[in-house]
C-alpha cells in the first residue's frame, strides 16, 4: 500500500513538472501587441467602409469619402428597439491613422410604438468633436470628446 501511493505521488508530481514547464515555455508565435503600442500607420482611406462594435454590435459606424479629403462620417448606436442615437460628422485626416472631426451634430431618432405614428428626431447638440483612430486594418476606436460614448470600445470591421 505505501509502495502504491508513492508510485501515485511520484506520478502526481511528475505530471505537476511536466505541465508546469509547458506552461513556462516560448510560444513559437510572436505576441501580439497591444492596440495602444501600435506603432504601423495606415492610410486613412483605408477606414472607409462599415465597423460594427465589438460587444453588442448595436453600433455601426460608416466612413465615406467627401468632398475636398474629407470623410463622411455616420454613427448608429441602437439603444431599445424603438430609439436610436445617431452621430453625424465630416472629419479631416490629421495622421496616416487619425480622422478627426468638429463638427458632429447627435440626435436621437424615436420610432413610432403605434401604427401611423411618425418617427420624432430629437437634436441633442451639434459641434460635437472627437477623432476615429485605426489601430490596425480590422480595429478602429472612437474618442467622442463630449459623452464618451464609446469610451473602451472598439469597431470590428465589417467589410
Amino acid at each position: 500500500m505505501k509502495n502504491t501511493l508513492k508510485t501515485v505521488l511520484c506520478l502526481m508530481m511528475a505530471l505537476l513538472l511536466v505541465f508546469g514547464m509547458a506552461a513556462c515555455t516560448k510560444s513559437e508565435e510572436p505576441a501580439e501587441q497591444p492596440a495602444e503600442e501600435q506603432t504601423e500607420s495606415f492610410s486613412a482611406d483605408e477606414m472607409v467602409g462599415t465597423w460594427a462594435d465589438n460587444v453588442a454590435g448595436r453600433a455601426t459606424i460608416e466612413i465615406s469619402p467627401a468632398e475636398d479629403g474629407r470623410y463622411a462620417i455616420n454613427v448608429n448606436w441602437g439603444n431599445t428597439a424603438f430609439e436610436t442615437y445617431q452621430w453625424t460628422m465630416t472629419a479631416v485626416a490629421t495622421d496616416n491613422n487619425v480622422l478627426y472631426y468638429d463638427d458632429c451634430v447627435k440626435t436621437i431618432v424615436s420610432l413610432p410604438e403605434t401604427e401611423g405614428a411618425e418617427e420624432k428626431v430629437e437634436e441633442v447638440y451639434t459641434g460635437g468633436h472627437g477623432q476615429f483612430v485605426l489601430l490596425s486594418t480590422n480595429e478602429i476606436q472612437w474618442t467622442d470628446d463630449i459623452e464618451n460614448a464609446a469610451e473602451d470600445l472598439l469597431f470590428i470591421s465589417a467589410k
